[in-house]
């Protein structure tokens, strides 16, 4: 409970730094939304830049736990953006303050769904649309969750668009070029490109699922992947 309380004050600390609004703790799981109750006309963006906040400081932390003799904690990030219900929540004797809907589901679901695609903040089309100017993505893939009429496209939140970020524009780019050909569905085209991609980015856990996906599709032995460990969940609805 120490090490966890550590971890929680030290990521909370970025959320509140950036405009967030800590909803709840579940478990080892952060709950956090933006723009309520105080109205943030920049939610979107400040949310990303919480996220990537509190990457730098979950490595801080672990620098501090390993040397302490206790295992790492790894987070997993979900943000989306949308319309929500905002309020006080409950009974006469206990009120929470809270957001509910569609839009803190999907938030809920695109963190989970990190442990399958190897990634550690997923976002979705709609943020990737009101924050790509100051932050670069890459596509992963199209979902359809439980409440959406629509699929819904889905991205990697890989980095801000400050200081030295060509080598981060060039692997997007040339993930794209990959993802391009998963999406033509051809699955001896993907499979190749997806090939010549790992020999250049060996340990890059997006690709070795797709990698997986289509080696099984074809029926043909799996490509050697560099095992994905799971991380503790972060939910972080915007």
């Amino acid at each position: 409970m120490i090490y966890t309380s550590r971890y929680f004050a030290a990521l909370s600390e970025e959320i509140m730094r950036h405009q967030g609004t800590i909803d709840k703790f579940i478990g080892d799981a952060v709950m956090a939304f933006w723009n309520a109750p105080t109205p943030d006309p920049d939610h979107t963006v400040n949310a990303c830049e919480a996220v990537l906040a509190c990457l730098r400081k979950n490595d801080e932390v672990n620098e501090g736990f390993r040397a302490d003799g206790w295992p790492s904690y790894t987070t997993r990030f979900g943000l989306h953006v949308g319309d929500a219900v905002i309020g006080n929540v409950g009974s006469s004797d206990r009120m929470n303050y809270t957001a509910l809907g569609a839009t803190v589901n999907l938030a809920s679901r695109l963190e989970g769904l990190n442990k399958s695609y190897g990634t550690r903040v997923l976002v979705s089309a709609a943020v990737k649309a009101r924050a790509e100017h100051r932050f670069i993505f890459r596509s992963i893939d199209r979902i359809k969750p439980k409440g959406f009429a629509e699929d819904v496209a889905i991205h990697e939140l890989r980095c801000a668009r400050e200081g030295d970020f060509a080598a981060e524009l060039a692997f997007c780019r040339r993930w794209d070029e990959v993802y391009v050909s998963i999406e033509r569905d051809d699955p001896t085209m993907s499979l190749a490109a997806i090939t010549a991609f790992l020999s250049e980015h060996p340990t890059d856990g997006t690709a070795q699922f797709y990698a997986e996906r289509l080696t099984r599709l074809q029926g043909i032995p799996s490509i050697s992947r560099t095992p994905i460990v799971p991380g503790r969940p972060w939910r972080t609805p915007t």
